[in-house]
């Protein structure tokens, strides 16, 4: 019993002597040269210029933001929706839809019916604007009476005058009969012109 005491107490004693040798090693390997290195370095930072430590420790950050920024997930691109359809026929049907609630937006029309059938003129009888005009007042377009009315309202200036009863005006019209009669007005002028230019000589 006293030889296992005393084996347990020499083991004791030499790991204790051990552990004092090891950590007087490890103090003068490791310890001491990362606190002279810390030292040294802490020397050399405060001797550094202000504004270059602060400097750098700015673009420090800002190249670690920036990094970060970058290594974010991107959200999904969302579709890109298709423009609503333009041109001349995009005008024509929001035209339309607003002369169907008042009388302003029925001159408007109108106005713009006129501008189509002088245009159509011009090009059809080889003449100038000024005599497409006078043409459609005087009333020498193949269109029924009232859709001849309801265009050359539109030639003249509009006045906003409420005493006149909703039907007795020349722009309270069927809006369809009178886009029908444009059509076939332009139909037929059309095609009569393509007869006289395949007319033989």
């Amino acid at each position: 019993m006293s030889r296992r005491l005393l084996l347990v107490g020499a083991i004791m004693a030499l790991a204790a002597i051990g552990g004092l040798a090891a950590r007087g090693a490890i103090e003068r390997a490791v310890i001491t040269p990362l606190l002279g290195g810390l030292w040294l370095a802490w020397q050399l930072l405060d001797r550094l210029p202000q504004a270059l430590v602060w400097g750098g420790a700015w673009a420090i950050a800002l190249t670690l933001a920036i990094r970060g920024a970058w290594l974010l997930p991107r959200p999904a691109a969302r579709p890109v929706a298709s423009p609503p359809p333009g041109g001349r026929v995009a005008g024509w049907h929001r035209l339309v839809a607003l002369a169907r609630r008042d009388r302003y937006s029925r001159w408007r029309l109108a106005h713009r019916c006129a501008s189509l059938l002088i245009e159509h003129l011009c090009l059809t009888q080889r003449i100038d604007v000024s005599q497409a005009r006078a043409r459609l007042i005087a009333g020498e377009v193949a269109l029924p009476a009232a859709a001849l009315a309801f265009v050359r309202a539109g030639l003249d200036s509009y006045h906003a005058d409420r005493r006149i009863a909703r039907g007795a005006h020349p722009l309270d019209v069927d809006l369809q009969a009178v886009a029908d009669a444009i059509a076939a007005t332009i139909a037929d002028d059309a095609g009569v012109a393509q007869g006289a230019t395949h007319e033989p000589d």
